[in-house]
């Protein structure tokens, strides 16, 4: 919308039209001029995951609003880190449930 919030009306039909695939919201989160309030929507929406760097360019500069973004979520929705996720980086990540990263530096040793 160009008041930068999410559009409601739109996103229920492609949530419709995904079905019964799983519904991700991406990135345009990262726009949105409130996130605690959009994601209040989100999560009323019945959306399964958001996938955000916190508004930020990258996941590591927006680690305080993603972690302030999954406190906020109750485990209503899954908060998912994305955009610059590495394998020097990755396990400032870990007490999200899910992360999304390309790992183009390659994959980091788990275990």
């Amino acid at each position: 919308n160009i008041d930068n919030s999410i559009d409601i009306e739109r996103t229920k039909e492609l949530i419709e039209l995904s079905k019964p695939l799983e519904f991700t919201f991406h990135r345009a989160f990262d726009v949105v001029s409130n996130p605690l309030n959009e994601l209040k929507h989100l999560v009323e929406l019945g959306i399964e995951r958001v996938l955000t760097s916190g508004q930020k360019k990258t996941a590591i500069d927006g680690i305080e609003i993603l972690k302030n973004l999954q406190e906020k979520s109750n485990d209503k929705i899954i908060v998912m880190p994305g955009s610059g996720i590495t394998k020097l980086n990755y396990r400032k990540f870990e007490g999200f449930k899910e992360i999304h990263g390309s790992f183009k530096d390659g994959l980091p040793k788990i275990g």
